[in-house]
């Protein structure tokens, strides 16, 4: 019987020794023990990414309220201020109880033209 050691080799396919295994073990848990610290630093950041924005649309949302609120309030002191400066004026009424003013018709004085009023005849249109 023939027994032949296998011997390790040199090149690109040989195995790997049990210490560089350990190593790359070692490496790779800490690799990943780093990945869960930024995995756990990503979501602490989520978490107050999430929370600054809940709490600005709350702001936003009081911000608006008192926007509408004061436009209403300055609608109402617009229509005050317009009411004071507005120019009261009593309706208007005609006085003609003088001779000199009188109304005309058609209850006063009849007005027509001077042909008309002297029986004149009308001028026609193309003379």
């Amino acid at each position: 019987m023939n027994v032949t050691f296998l011997r390790r080799g040199t090149g690109a396919h040989r195995a790997a020794t049990p210490a560089e295994l350990r190593t790359e073990n070692r490496e790779l848990r800490e690799f990943r023990t780093a990945a869960d610290d930024y995995f756990a630093r990503l979501t602490e950041d989520r978490d107050a990414v999430h929370e600054a924005f809940e709490a600005e649309q709350q702001l936003r949302i009081e911000a608006e309220t008192v926007v509408a609120c004061m436009a209403r309030r300055i609608d109402e002191l617009e229509a005050e201020l317009a009411n004071v400066r507005a120019v009261s004026v009593p309706t208007p009424h005609r006085d003609t109880s003088d001779p000199v003013d009188q109304a005309t018709e058609p209850t006063g004085i009849p007005v027509t033209s001077l042909r008309l009023a002297f029986g004149l005849p009308t001028a026609s249109p193309g003379v």
